[in-house]
C-alpha cells in the first residue's frame, strides 16, 4: 500500500479492520504514533479511530506506566549515598488524576480523555476507555503487577483480547510479563520494587515484569503463523496478536526455558539478578554489579 499524505479518521479505521481488529474487541495498543504518519486533526483522532474499530462494546488498553516514584537504588546502584539521598529527595509519588504516562503519548491520550478510567498501580498503571474499562481498572492488586488480577490479566481471563504492536515490536508486548506471572518464573516473582508513597514514605511490591529488551526472542520459541497478522496502520508496520492463544504459548514455552527471553545487555542488572537465580553466569560483571548486593546472592 502507497504511503498516504495525511490520515483520516476512516482511513485508520479502515486499516485496523483490515488488519483484524474485531468488533467488540477488547484492544490492547503498543505503539509508536511518529511512525503512522500524519494524522489529519492531529494524533487524537487515533483514539476515535481505534474506537471505531472496535465498537460500542469493545474497549481500548494503553499503557501509562510510570516510573517517576522508584527507588533510583534499584536501577542506579552506582550512585553515591549523597547522589542517592538526592535523588530519593526527587522522586515524585504516583497520582492517578495528574501522574503523565511514562510510556509514550497514547497512554496520555487516552488517560485525558474524560470518558477514560486509570488503574491505581502506582507504577504499572493502564489507561482504558470503552464498554470494560471500569472493570479492567478497578481494584487492582499492587502484587503480581502483571498477573491475572492486572489489568491485561482480567483482559485474558475474559478471552476477548486482541495485542496491536502499531509501529512497535514484541518488546513493547507486556503480555509477555502475564505469561511469565502464569508461567511462575523465579525471575518475574523475586523482582522486588521498592516505590515512594503518596505520604511520602517507601513501600515495596513483589512480583512484576522488569526488562523486556529480549523480548524478540519469543519468536524463535512459539509458532507466530498462528497468532499474529501483519500489516500496516497508517505508515506504521504492525502486528495484530489474539492474546489468549499467544499467551497461553509463551506460557508453555517459558516453562520448560524461563531464562529464554533474557535480555542480552551485560549492564541489565534486572537480566544478570536472573541470570543468578537460574545458575547461569552474568554476561559480564561491571564493578557497580559486584557493589551492588543483589550480585552477592550465591547461584
Amino acid at each position: 500500500m502507497a504511503k498516504r499524505e495525511i490520515h483520516t479518521i476512516e482511513n485508520l479505521r479502515s486499516d485496523l479492520r483490515l488488519l483484524g481488529v474485531k468488533p467488540s474487541a477488547d484492544l490492547i495498543v503498543h505503539a509508536s504514533l511518529r511512525s503512522i504518519g500524519n494524522i489529519e486533526g492531529g494524533y487524537r483522532n487515533l483514539l476515535q479511530a481505534l474506537l471505531l474499530a472496535v465498537g460500542s462494546n469493545g474497549t481500548i488498553i494503553a499503557p501509562a506506566f510510570y516510573y517517576g516514584a522508584l527507588d533510583p537504588a534499584s536501577h542506579s546502584p552506582h550512585l553515591k549515598s549523597d547522589e542517592l539521598r538526592k535523588a530519593r529527595a526527587k522522586a515524585k509519588p504516583y497520582d492517578i488524576y495528574l501522574t503523565p504516562s511514562g510510556e509514550g503519548a497514547l497512554g496520555d491520550i487516552v488517560r485525558l480523555d474524560p470518558r477514560s478510567n486509570r488503574c491505581s498501580h502506582p507504577v504499572f498503571s493502564w489507561a482504558v476507555i470503552g464498554a470494560r474499562s471500569a472493570e479492567f481498572t478497578s481494584n487492582i492488586t499492587i502484587d503480581d503487577a502483571d498477573g491475572l488480577e492486572s489489568t491485561i490479566g482480567r483482559i485474558y481471563s475474559r478471552g476477548k483480547g486482541q495485542i496491536l504492536l502499531l509501529g512497535v515490536d514484541h518488546t513493547s508486548n507486556t503480555s509477555i510479563h502475564l505469561a511469565e506471572s502464569l508461567a511462575k518464573c523465579r525471575h518475574y516473582f523475586e523482582e522486588v520494587i521498592r516505590y515512594k508513597t503518596a505520604d511520602l514514605n517507601w513501600d515495596t511490591f513483589s512480583g512484576c515484569g522488569g526488562c523486556s529488551r529480549g523480548f524478540y526472542k519469543i519468536r524463535g520459541m512459539i509458532d507466530f503463523t498462528k497468532f499474529e497478522i501483519k500489516g500496516k496502520i497508517g505508515n506504521a508496520l504492525s502486528y495484530l496478536i489474539e492474546q489468549k492463544p499467544f499467551v497461553d504459548a509463551a506460557k508453555v514455552a517459558l516453562e520448560k526455558k524461563p531464562w529464554g527471553l533474557l535480555c542480552d545487555k551485560a549492564e541489565c542488572l534486572s537480566c544478570n539478578r536472573a541470570r543468578i537465580l537460574y545458575g547461569l553466569p552474568p554476561l559480564e560483571e561491571k564493578e557497580y554489579h559486584l557493589r551492588h548486593p543483589w550480585a552477592q546472592k550465591e547461584k
